[in-house]
């Protein structure tokens, strides 16, 4: 099924986030995923982002759009 990509960033903050349905991500995140954050960038297996969202949960665990931009190929969500 091909999702765009305000779908997936939908699914990832509703669905992973806020709902803990984290084995999806490895339907929708590749793998390895490439996390870009200030001054680091990351890359990590399926268990790994898993592994790391489950660990972020207990301290962050809902998630809405500030700002959220997207084309054909990237998307951005603040």
């Amino acid at each position: 099924m091909h999702r765009s990509g305000i779908e997936l960033i939908n699914l990832y903050w509703e669905e992973v986030w806020n709902n803990g349905n984290l084995e999806l991500i490895r339907e929708i995140c590749a793998s390895p995923i490439v996390r870009h954050d200030a001054n680091e960038v990351t890359s990590l297996t399926h268990d790994q982002q898993i592994a790391r969202v489950a660990a972020q949960r207990t301290r962050l665990p809902f998630f809405t759009h500030e700002v959220l931009v997207a084309d054909e190929h990237h998307v951005c969500s603040v």
